[in-house]
């Protein structure tokens, strides 16, 4: 999936998740992606700023993007400012890794 997003609401049951926001997307409110067994892989502008809140049951979270941790830090755990922070990024696997780049 791919475009120009204010709101983004991806969830799958089994299944991997792959998008992409282009340039003049913007969080009109809180953006989340689920999956219960799969890898998120979301690409974001460069200028995103988000409040990210990042989890995985087994995987590895990996970021493009620099992050002013507020709260918890892990290898599962990922919760923190994203450039100038703003609405919720909610980011959920129960079987799988995270990562975001710079689109």
């Amino acid at each position: 999936m791919r475009g120009r997003f204010d709101t983004l609401n991806l969830k799958t049951g089994d299944g991997h998740i792959d998008a992409e926001a282009q340039s003049g997307s913007k969080m009109a409110s809180s953006w989340s992606a689920r999956s219960g067994d799969g890898t998120i892989t979301l690409r974001l502008p460069s200028s995103f700023s988000a409040e990210l809140d990042a989890h995985t049951g087994d995987g590895r979270i990996s970021l493009d993007f620099p992050v002013t941790i507020s709260g918890e830090l892990s290898a599962s755990t990922v919760r923190g400012k994203m450039g100038a922070g703003g609405s919720p990024l909610l980011i959920r696997t129960g079987d799988g890794s995270i990562r975001i780049d710079r689109g």
